[in-house]
């Protein structure tokens, strides 16, 4: 989360309710009084000098040179601080790296691949660069890669079938490849990992996050904010739930 951009700050929801956490507190405990009135304090000034949210992603996405302070946490952990440079950067989702192609699941994935795939053979796909993915790439890139068609089934939390994902497999290459995973990979790419590997010819390399994989969409707001969610998870998870609704169905 993004808690400053240069010398302006952003007020979040969750500094909302560290507010409240301490008054609660306060009204318990006398000797948090203090730990609270410097807090509403800092808040008070962080009000003062704040930015709005989509002004602030102005400021971070726009200018090709000049530098910006950017200020975040993680988790609720400490803050951190760093000097970004702005340039004009292209994160291409398809690399190729002689005989392997690092491939981020990103906008026009798909098409890249194909491209890459015709122009020489490879022996290795490197899932391990990609922290974000575009969703609907998940598809075009299963596509692409699968000898099969794949029809994939995310879920909810409770195990009970959300959302269904087709892919018409295309792939044509004479011999098959291994993908390089690991565990710190995003949902998505695991997604892809996993499915890929349940078609036999398909080997994996390095572990896989621990099962299910969160499917994440982007929401964009009318103030030009916006919010990820996770709308499926895969595969599905064992539930009682689910348990007793096959036992009922049987």
């Amino acid at each position: 989360r993004i808690t400053r951009v240069d010398e302006k700050w952003l007020v979040s929801g969750e500094d909302v309710k560290q507010l409240r956490d301490l008054m609660e507190k306060s009204d318990k405990d006398p000797s948090a009084k203090s730990e609270l009135d410097l807090f509403r304090a800092l808040m008070q000034d962080r009000v003062d000098h704040s930015m709005a949210p989509a002004r602030a992603m102005k400021n971070l996405m726009s200018g090709t040179s000049g530098k910006v302070t950017v200020r975040w946490k993680v988790n609720g952990g400490d803050e951190q601080e760093t000097v970004l440079n702005r340039a004009d950067i292209q994160v291409a989702p398809v690399e190729r790296r002689g005989a392997t192609l690092v491939l981020r699941a990103l906008t026009g994935a798909g098409e890249a691949l194909k491209r890459e795939l015709s122009s020489g053979s490879i022996s290795e796909i490197d899932l391990r660069s990609g922290m974000v993915y575009d969703p609907e790439e998940i598809r075009n890139v299963l596509g692409v890669l699968a000898q099969n068609d794949i029809e994939l089934s995310l879920s909810n939390e409770k195990g009970f079938p959300v959302k269904e994902i087709f892919a018409k497999g295309e792939w044509q290459g004479p011999t098959r490849f291994t993908l390089l995973v690991d565990k710190k990979m995003a949902g998505g790419l695991a997604i892809i990992a996993k499915a890929l590997a349940e078609q036999s010819d398909v080997t994996l390399s390095g572990d896989l996050p621990k099962e299910p994989y969160n499917f994440v969409q982007a929401f964009r707001l009318a103030d030009g904010t916006g919010y990820t969610l996770v709308t499926g998870l895969y595969p599905k998870p064992e539930t009682k739930e689910v348990a007793q609704a096959e036992a009922n169905n049987e």
